[in-house]
Order: structure tokens, then C-alpha cells, then sequence
């Protein structure tokens, strides 16, 4: 009985020894496993960090690289935009300027044009002989195929503003043009159209009874243009119609006499 009680105590004190040490154990693994496992998390968000970070640096140079193109974008309108306005504001530069002081108005003319004033009174061969007459006569090219005369005078002056009889002046139907503000006056050309194109421009309808329209309130504004140079002849047509003696509302020409119109300023305005 005593030697059975001795082995229990001693079994019971070897068990009391193993407890901590077994705990001690327990704790310690899971100490082990909870760094182990915070550290794998840690390493984990660690790198996610990175990666949001990479992807972030990446979107912002997207981003840049956007907002640069925008700025380049926005220049190059800006250029566009100045350019244009400059190109409107500027389409005289190169051009000369003509002063009447008889009749007291400037124009302005492209510079490779022969200009000239026309002042006189016509002599008793004339087909109207004795009629004092001023005019500005523009000649395009030193070709002088082209002609655009230009001629201004004051209602009630008597003064021809041309020495074209406008006999056998056209056949061919005419187009009002758009509206020109030449001097503050809204202006109209009658455009002599063949196919589209134009053979001549004048500044009145030619039909019976129509006059020359007024422009800077009491001044009369007579223009013409016409080709003068070579015509081609068919024994059955006549006149022959081509690139030589038209010009379409796209050409140089065509815009030049409008321009040339809309530069008209009285000089005492």
C-alpha cells in the first residue's frame, strides 16, 4: 500500500513537472506561428503598398503626359486661332495704296497691278466727244490681259466714271454677287455668269434705266472688269468661253476685286 502511494505521488509530480513545460511549449508555438503569420501579412500589404504605389506612379505619368498633350493641343488653337486672325486682319500688308485728292478717297490695290488715273475729256472722235471723265484704270499683270477700272464721283458733278459705252457690254446672263460693305455701303456686283464661271463684273445691271448704286451716302461707284486681252474666235460662236477669259469665284482674281472695293476710304471720313 505504501510502495502503490509513493508511485502515484511520484507520477503525480512528474506530471506537475511536464504542465508548464508543455505549456511553455503551447505558448511559445504560438508565439512562433502568430509572428510568423503577422509577418507573412505584414509582407503581404507590404507589397500590395508597393504595387499600389507603382500603379500610382504609372497613372500619374498617364496623367502628365495627357495634361501635356491638352497644353500642346491648346497652344497650337491658340497659334491657329491668331494666325487666322492675323491672316484676316492682315490681307492688305503687302498691298499698295492709291490717294485721289480730286475725288478724295484711298484704295488699296495687290503690287504687281499697273494702276493708273485716268483724267482728261475726251476729244471730238470719241464716242462721247467733250465728256470730262476720272477714273482709276487697274490693269492685273503686265500681261494687261485683265482689266478692273475703278472711277467715284460726287452726285451731280457730271463727271464720267468711265469711258465704256456699255454697247454690245454682254450676252451672257447676269448673278448679283453678295453684299460688299465698300464705305460703310452695302455694294453689289453683277457677275457675267457662263457656266459657272465669270467672263465679266460690273457694278449695275445694265438693264435699261439703271444706274450706278451710291456708296459713303452721295458718291457714285462705277466698277468693271473684263478680260482684254486675246480672244479665241469660232466661225460659228464667236467668242470662245475658256480658262483664258473666265475666272471661277475661287480664283485669286476674284477675290483681289472684292478686296480692292472694300479698301475704299474717303479720306475726309
Amino acid at each position: 500500500m505504501d510502495q502503490q502511494d509513493q508511485n502515484e505521488n511520484v507520477q503525480g509530480d512528474l506530471v506537475a513537472v511536464k504542465s508548464p513545460k508543455i505549456m511553455w511549449a503551447v505558448i511559445i508555438t504560438a508565439i512562433v506561428v502568430a509572428i510568423l503569420v503577422g509577418g507573412g501579412i505584414y509582407v503581404y500589404q507590404a507589397q500590395k503598398v508597393k504595387n499600389l504605389e507603382k500603379q500610382l506612379t504609372q497613372i500619374n505619368k498617364v496623367l502628365t503626359a495627357l495634361a501635356a498633350k491638352t497644353v500642346v493641343s491648346n497652344k497650337v488653337d491658340q497659334n491657329t486661332l491668331v494666325t487666322a486672325i492675323t491672316t484676316s486682319s492682315d490681307k492688305y500688308e503687302d498691298w499698295k495704296t492709291l490717294t485721289d485728292t480730286t475725288i478724295g478717297f484711298s484704295i488699296k490695290y495687290p503690287k504687281d497691278w499697273i494702276v493708273k488715273i485716268e483724267d482728261g475729256v475726251t476729244d471730238k472722235n470719241a464716242v462721247r466727244p467733250g465728256v470730262k471723265y476720272h477714273y482709276i484704270s487697274m490693269y492685273v499683270s503686265s500681261t494687261k490681259n485683265w482689266y478692273f477700272g475703278v472711277g467715284i464721283s460726287k452726285k451731280g458733278s457730271g463727271i464720267a466714271t468711265s469711258l465704256r459705252t456699255g454697247v454690245g457690254g454682254v450676252s451672257l446672263p447676269l448673278t448679283p454677287s453678295k453684299v460688299l460693305k465698300v464705305a460703310g455701303s452695302d455694294f453689289i456686283l453683277y457677275e457675267s455668269d457662263y457656266s459657272g464661271k465669270i467672263s465679266e463684273i460690273f457694278s449695275y445691271d445694265l438693264k435699261e434705266g439703271s444706274s450706278l448704286q451710291l456708296i459713303n451716302k452721295d458718291y457714285y461707284l462705277d466698277a468693271t472688269l473684263s478680260f482684254v486681252g486675246t480672244h479665241t474666235f469660232s466661225t460659228t460662236t464667236g467668242i470662245v468661253m475658256d480658262e483664258k477669259n473666265t475666272i471661277s469665284r475661287q480664283s485669286q482674281l476674284y477675290q483681289d476685286v472684292r478686296d480692292i472695293l472694300e479698301s475704299i476710304t474717303f479720306i475726309n471720313n
